[in-house]
């Protein structure tokens, strides 16, 4: 059995001698908050600049609930109105319409019916590039008009949460469809049944007004035109008395 002659307290000295870690340092977690939010958040509301997406709704008549949300979005720095409380978007004379999901968006889980208000993305590339190409260099107002029956504006006190904020997700995803577009875009969801649904005449339906209609696969991808079978006949939706009246108004897909 060998034994060391090493001193025991030599052993302890040459412990004390190698050199200690220093205690973490806690980094500094650099804020994301801009001078101009903390400068917006302070200033009264009376100078604050008017949000760019507004909301409104709208009934059938007066004698029934409303069922026609109504949104309109005007991107900062449009000049204001007379009284310089609400943004005006430049007049223009003809409008172009979409319909929303499907033809301008999809959804990005590739789920049909969606009610995230992050699961969205442009159903082309090419979607944003020619809505602001109509709006800047040919001059139309762009108008989206969709059903959204899943969406209800007075649900029941008793509903299921989930259906009770559907409204206020679906709001939160065209926010952000329309902040990254940031064109002037007024935008018409009918969430019931009734004269404001889609293909009836309440707000506007190419097909059985007589305008120029085509596919987003027509209009974005510049594809040729393909077979199909109707499902339903957009003519039994039409009110004989107010097409005679307003299909004049109409021409390639504009109201002039």
């Amino acid at each position: 059995m060998s034994s060391s002659n090493r001193d025991p307290k030599r052993k302890n000295d040459d412990r004390d001698e190698k050199p200690i870690s220093p205690p973490p340092v806690k980094r500094k977690v650099q804020s994301t908050t801009t001078k101009d939010a903390v400068s917006s958040f302070f200033k009264p509301t009376s100078q604050k600049p008017p949000e760019p997406l507004t909301w409104s709704e709208r009934a059938v008549n007066e004698n029934t609930p409303t069922s026609l949300i109504v949104g309109k979005y005007v991107p900062q720095g449009t000049p204001t109105a007379p009284n310089d409380a609400v943004p005006a978007a430049p007049k223009k004379t003809r409008i172009a319409a979409f319909d929303l999901d499907w033809t301008l968006v999809k959804s990005a889980s590739g789920k049909k019916f969606v009610y995230d208000a992050g699961d969205w993305k442009w159903w082309h590339p090419n979607v944003p590039v020619m809505l602001k190409k109509l709006h800047q260099e040919q001059e139309f107002n762009i108008v989206i008009i969709s059903n959204q029956g899943a969406i209800q504006l007075h649900p029941d006190r008793k509903a299921p949460s989930a259906l009770r904020g559907r409204l206020d997700s679906w709001k939160e995803k065209i926010a952000s469809i329309l902040r990254q577009l940031d064109i002037p875009v007024t935008l018409y969801a009918a969430t019931q049944f009734d004269n404001y649904r889609k293909p009836r005449t309440g707000i506007g339906f190419a097909d059985n007004i007589g305008i120029l209609f085509l596919t987003p696969e027509e209009y974005f991808l510049d594809e040729e035109p393909r077979e199909y079978i109707r499902s339903f006949e957009p003519e039994d939706y039409v009110n004989t008395a107010s097409v005679n009246d307003t299909a004049g108004s109409w021409s390639t897909g504009a109201w002039n």
